[in-house]
C-alpha cells in the first residue's frame, strides 16, 4: 500500500538495475516480466522494479450465484423491481438488489441482509478511499496527481457531488447491512456472505473470499460465490476504457490490492536479499499465493488456472486475466499514511457517525488535505 512512500524517497533498491548487474543471482523462474498488470505498481519511470510482487487481488464484487440463479427469487425480484436480477452494474441497481434480499432474508435462518462493508477502526477510510470512491469516479483518494491538491477549488474531486454521492449510496446500504457491520474488519461482510448472512458485497477483498469460495471448514456457500466487476456510477466505464492500459490512476474501476519485497537502498546483505525476494515470487509461489489466496502474480501462473474448476464456478481468475487493468494499485505519492491516519480516519469516521454532514465533512477534509501537500 505504502510502496511509493519508500519509492518516493529512494529507500529501495532499483531490483532491475541490481539483476543486470548480478546475472549470475538471476532466478530464470523469476522474470519480472511475467508479473501481472499489479507488477506496474512497483516501477518507476524508467520500468525499473523496485520491488517484487508476492499477492495481488482484486477489490472487487461478489455474490451469491445460486441465490441470483433461482427461478422463484428471479421472478419476485422482477416483480418488483421491474428488470432482470443480475449482479449490479450500478449503484442503483446494487441498493435495489441488496433492500430486495433484505426484506427476502427476514424470514430465514439464519437471517439474511443485504449487503455489508468493513467499517472498523481504520478500516472505515480505506473503505472509501479504496472501495467506494474510485466507482463512483473518485480516483486517487480525490487528490489530483498533478497539483497534488485535493479540493474540488484546487483541482481535485475529494469534496465533489461524485464523492457526496459515495456517502449518500453508503448510507442508503447501511441501513440494510447486518447490525454487527460496524464491527466488521477487512473481511467482515466475507464472512457474513461465508455464514449466509449476505448475499453480496460491492468491493470485497478476494484474497479472503478464496476461503469463502473453495473451503468447508469456514465457508456454507462453498462453490456459491462468483466474481464480477464492482457496480459503477455512469461514465466511469467510460473513463477507464479510454484511458491507457498502462495508467491505472487515470481511471479505475476498484482497487488492485497486494504487496512486494523489496531490498532497502542500506542493505549490506542485497545479494541475499535478491535471493529471498525471488523465491519467494517465483513461479512455485506464485502457485501457492494464486490457489490459497486468490492472489495472482504471475501472468504464466494465472493462465495454469483460468479455466480450471474453482474459475468455472468463480469466474474470478478469468476476471483479473482479462480485466485486472480496469483496476488501479494504491496511488503513487508518498503521503500516504500521513494522509489516511491524519486526516482522512478522522473526518470519515465523523461524517458516518453524522456528527457533521457530508459535504460539510469532506469540505474540512479536502481543505485540510491541501494544507498538508502545500
Amino acid at each position: 500500500d505504502i510502496i511509493y512512500t519508500y519509492m518516493g524517497r529512494e529507500w529501495l533498491t532499483d531490483l532491475t538495475a541490481f539483476a543486470e548487474e548480478h546475472p549470475e543471482l538471476v532466478d530464470p523462474e523469476c522474470d519480472p516480466k511475467d508479473f501481472t498488470a499489479f507488477g506496474l505498481a512497483f516501477t518507476d519511470a524508467k520500468g525499473h522494479f523496485h520491488a517484487y510482487p508476492y499477492e495481488a487481488f482484486l477489490k472487487t464484487q461478489w455474490y451469491r450465484s445460486d441465490l441470483f440463479a433461482d427461478p422463484d427469487i428471479k421472478a419476485k425480484f422482477k416483480e418488483k423491481y421491474g428488470y432482470e436480477l443480475k449482479p449490479a452494474e450500478t449503484w442503483e441497481q446494487f441498493i435495489d438488489i441488496a433492500r430486495f434480499f433484505y426484506d427476502w432474508g427476514k424470514d430465514r435462518t439464519p437471517r439474511m441482509y443485504g449487503t455489508g462493508f468493513q467499517m472498523i477502526g481504520i478500516t472505515l477510510p480505506y473503505l472509501f478511499v479504496e472501495g467506494f470512491f474510485p466507482p463512483h469516479g473518485v480516483y486517487t483518494w480525490g487528490i489530483n496527481l498533478k497539483k497534488m491538491r485535493a479540493s474540488v477549488e484546487k483541482g481535485g474531486t475529494l469534496n465533489s457531488p461524485k464523492a457526496v454521492k459515495a456517502f449518500e449510496d453508503f448510507f442508503k446500504l447501511l441501513e440494510v447491512a447486518p447490525p454487527e457491520t460496524p464491527t466488521f474488519s477487512w473481511g467482515g461482510n466475507c464472512d457474513a456472505m461465508a455464514a449466509e448472512r449476505t448475499p453480496m458485497g460491492a468491493c470485497e477483498y478476494s484474497e479472503a473470499m478464496g476461503a469463502v469460495a473453495t473451503d468447508p471448514t469456514v465457508s456454507k456457500v462453498v462453490g456459491k460465490v462468483r466474481a464480477t466487476l464492482p457496480p459503477l456510477e455512469p461514465g466511469v466505464l467510460d473513463e477507464v476504457m479510454a484511458r491507457p492500459r498502462d495508467k491505472p490512476w487515470e481511471a479505475y474501476v476498484n482497487y488492485y490490492d497486494g504487496g512486494a519485497f523489496g531490498i532497502p537502498w542500506c542493505s549490506k546483505r542485497k545479494e541475499a536479499g535478491f535471493l529471498f525476494i525471488q523465491f519467494m515470487t517465483n513461479k512455485a509461489g506464485a502457485r501457492v499465493t494464486t490457489e490459497k489466496a486468490f492472489a495472482p502474480t504471475r501472468v504464466s501462473v494465472l493462465d495454469e488456472f483460468v479455466g480450471g474448476k474453482i474459475d468455472k464456478e468463480t469466474g474470478y481468475f478469468t476476471l483479473v486475466k482479462e480485466k485486472d487493468w480496469m483496476y488501479g494499485p494504491a496511488p503513487p505519492f508518498r503521503e500516504h499514511k500521513l494522509l489516511i491516519e491524519k486526516y482522512y480516519d478522522k473526518w470519515i469516521h465523523r461524517i458516518v457517525a453524522k456528527e457533521v454532514g457530508i459535504k460539510e465533512g469532506l469540505d474540512a477534509l479536502a481543505h485540510e488535505v491541501d494544507e498538508a501537500l502545500e
